[in-house]
């Protein structure tokens, strides 16, 4: 293979509309001491991985602060948030950078050349915080000259690196709740009829009843939206060194914690709605790259195929990546997609690696059905189900409302 296809990466960033703040200092993130690395940095399952062809990352925003509040929250009209609301804080801005000088080791032999916009694109969602993130976690991969200095991350945006942004209204790939009203009708009705969920909020509803006495939310949310968007902003609140109320020590951190972390995992509660939420709006990354490498004997741009991307799109693809563990995924948390090629005597020898990295601990993930180097076309044969092509995202995006035969109709033209 051409040394061409060696220095391929693609970074995405992906927004979290209802987030929370890690409890966790701000520091140069290192590996999990006890897993083994490969040539790359990464971690493995053996030491024969094959090299390294293609790299995908999708990676969640910097620190922030509260994007909303609780009518009855004490700090909402009580505190002048300097950097305003839902904007990275100084820490947030740091996490990044180390996420890029983590991704600079550990790939070293993979980053060669220095920064160029067409071998690494980015993509980010509209807002300030992610394209802010996006620009400072590049700058910890490629860092420019004269390095990075306090002063500068405060500056930022820069505008040193080429970072794709598209308005939400027609964003298909970070964005898709924006369009998709099928996706909203399916996740109200997995909210209203899933077992676990009903079972859930049975074994917790001492806290739903003192949330409702006291944070003046409304009854028509469901216990599981509320202990989000109360995990979150609590979280972040006692970041500040904000007193909270008295209240709240009933309910935070557990159980919010944990019903938080099983609202952000909703995604993965239907196949249908992880089709919806999660199915790439676009023929399968890998398997259509390969193809193309195989016929044009390698001579392609990688990455002119796009990937995924939402405001859950961390947890959505740890689930459909057989991640079980529901979780708030933390700030500059990222899952990572390798494509290697290992010769086993066949005509495409492309296997497919995955990895979630969370502040200092980097976990092997496996595609449900398969081994931890996954062959290409076990990989692809068993995402197919929640694969989408442009075509078929717009056609299952349509209005059902409310009728249940309809969200049935689309699930079997599957």
């Amino acid at each position: 293979m051409g040394n061409g296809m060696r220095y391929h990466i693609k970074f995405l960033f992906i927004a979290f509309v209802i987030s929370t703040i890690s409890g966790q200092d701000v520091r140069n993130d290192g590996c999990n001491p006890d897993m083994v690395f490969t040539d790359t940095g990464s971690p493995a399952c053996d030491a024969n991985d094959g090299t390294l062809e293609l790299l995908q990352v999708v990676f969640r925003h910097g620190d922030r602060t509260p994007i909303q509040f609780y009518p009855t929250d004490p700090w909402r009209h009580g505190y002048n948030w300097p950097r305003g609301l839902g904007q990275l804080t100084p820490d947030g801005k740091r996490r990044l950078v180390c996420l890029g000088n983590w991704v600079q080791t550990s790939y070293e032999r993979f980053l060669c050349g220095g920064y160029n916009s067409t071998l690494y694109p980015v993509r980010s969602t509209n807002t300030d915080r992610t394209m802010q993130s996006a620009e400072l976690f590049m700058m910890g991969t490629f860092p420019p000259l004269g390095g990075i200095s306090e002063d500068m991350m405060d500056r930022v945006p820069l505008n040193l690196y080429d970072i794709k942004r598209v308005p939400c209204d027609k964003d298909t790939l970070l964005r898709r709740d924006t369009f998709c009203p099928a996706a909203r009708t399916e996740e109200f009705r997995v909210r209203k009829n899933n077992r676990r969920l009903k079972m859930l909020a049975a074994e917790n509803a001492d806290a739903h009843k003192c949330i409702l006495a006291n944070s003046g939310l409304p009854p028509s949310m469901d216990l599981f939206q509320m202990s989000t968007l109360l995990y979150d902003l609590l979280t972040v609140e006692r970041q500040h060194n904000m007193c909270l109320p008295e209240w709240t020590r009933s309910i935070y951190p557990k159980p919010v914690q944990h019903l938080a972390g099983i609202d952000m995992f909703m995604t993965t509660y239907s196949p249908l709605l992880t089709r919806l939420r999660v199915g790439k709006p676009d023929q399968q990354f890998l398997e259509t790259n390969v193809q193309e490498i195989v016929i044009a004997q390698f001579e392609l741009n990688l990455f002119k195929k796009r990937c995924a991307g939402h405001d859950s799109t961390v947890s959505g693809l740890l689930g459909a990546f057989g991640y079980s563990r529901s979780h708030f995924p933390e700030p500059a948390a990222g899952v990572f997609i390798e494509l290697r090629k290992k010769w086993d005597g066949t005509k495409t020898p492309y296997y497919v690696k995955v990895y979630y990295k969370r502040g200092s601990l980097v976990e092997t993930l496996k595609i449900p059905g398969c081994k931890c180097m996954c062959k290409l076309t076990d990989a692809n044969a068993l995402l197919k189900p929640i694969q989408l092509t442009e075509k078929m995202l717009k056609s299952e995006c349509e209005e059902c409302g409310d009728d249940a035969e309809c969200l049935k109709a689309k699930e079997s033209q599957k």
